[in-house]
């Protein structure tokens, strides 16, 4: 059910952990102001950061790839929604919960419709929105169940003190992940 207003998207975001709320620290202004499609958007952009940002760490802690090869194939790889989920099978061995991918994919048709100029009715990108703040927790509580760390939040010393593999051998890795352009 849609969340009634924009009081009640506030008191959901209002609500959310402090890493999270403090990454989207935009989102409550752009809400309170009615701007729902900029704060689609804008949430739709940190998302994705982040999800990149859950993939290398994940490839830079559990597998030891090289930092700088991490980045290279993320940078160079086209990123689709279903490359992104295989990735995150790939990498930490285990798939995002059906729940999860379940309500991104909610927003994700809410986004595409206003990214494609279709109509799209206001308790649907309210909906949206909080889809999106619920996303954000169950992806970072996800990543640190199987790996230790939040992509949303302090990623200082996420690594551990484990030496990455060399840089020919991180490539190598990266490439048996599923990365098609490495450097």
């Amino acid at each position: 059910m849609a969340p009634s207003g924009y009081k009640a998207l506030v008191k959901e975001f209002n609500a959310l952990p402090e890493e999270i709320r403090g990454y989207f620290e935009d989102a409550d202004d752009l809400i309170e102001n009615g701007q729902y499609e900029i704060s689609i958007a804008y949430l739709f952009q940190k998302v994705e950061t982040a999800q990149n940002m859950a993939l290398y760490c994940g490839m830079v802690k559990l597998h030891r790839v090289d930092k700088d090869i991490a980045w290279a194939a993320l940078d160079r790889q086209h990123m689709t929604r279903e490359y992104f989920r295989d990735m995150v099978g790939s990498i930490f061995g285990k798939t995002l919960p059906e729940k999860t991918v379940e309500i991104i994919e909610g927003a994700e048709e809410i986004r595409d419709r206003l990214m494609h100029g279709k109509s799209v009715r206001v308790p649907q990108k309210r909906q949206a929105i909080s889809d999106i703040f619920k996303y954000a927790e169950l992806l970072n509580e996800f990543c640190y169940a199987e790996a230790g760390f939040k992509p949303i939040g302090d990623l200082r010393g996420f690594s551990g003190r484990r030496q990455p593999l060399s840089k020919s051998t991180s490539r190598l890795v990266a490439k048996g992940l599923g990365f098609t352009s490495i450097s």
